[in-house]
């Protein structure tokens, strides 16, 4: 009988192992899942961001300018100037074109105004281009320009 209370005893003993091994394969999992759900929303994707390019402007060329600068010498600037304006405004570009004449006057007495030491380095022209830009956009009635590029430029 004693051989059976021992048997019942290690049948018992190997249960409890066998339940503790259970236990702790099941504990395991639970904690490896939890660590990799937690990761998972650690490490989340940035949301996609998706940038709306503008449309790409509509130039206008005014023309090429050779006029004569206020400097003590004689010298002398040559440029080239495009216009950019948005692309759907359709007054806009009309009047641009009726407005070509008065613009090109516009730049004309501009230029007749400056030394060469003025628009010779690149502040000088940044600063150039933004007046001409705030010249014409005063003038204008149906929208304004967005840009202002030299084509060409030259001092002599």
């Amino acid at each position: 009988m004693a051989e059976k209370g021992e048997r019942d005893v290690r049948k018992l003993l190997n249960m409890v192992i066998l339940l503790a091994v259970a236990i702790i394969l099941i504990l395991t999992f639970v904690a490896v899942a939890s660590v990799m759900l937690l990761m998972s929303q650690k490490t989340t994707e940035a949301p996609e961001v998706t940038l709306i390019k503008p449309e790409p402007a509509k130039h206008f060329e005014l023309g090429e300018f050779i006029v004569n600068l206020a400097d003590p010498e004689s010298r002398y600037i040559k440029v080239a100037i495009t216009i950019a304006y948005p692309r759907e405004n359709l007054e806009l570009e009309r009047e641009i074109k009726d407005r070509k004449a008065q613009f090109k006057d516009m730049v004309i007495n501009i230029l007749a105004d400056r030394q060469s030491e003025e628009v010779n380095d690149s502040q000088g022209k940044a600063r150039l281009k933004e007046e001409l830009m705030d010249m014409m956009n005063n003038v204008l009635r149906e929208g304004a320009i967005v840009q202002l590029f030299f084509t060409d430029f030259a001092i002599q």
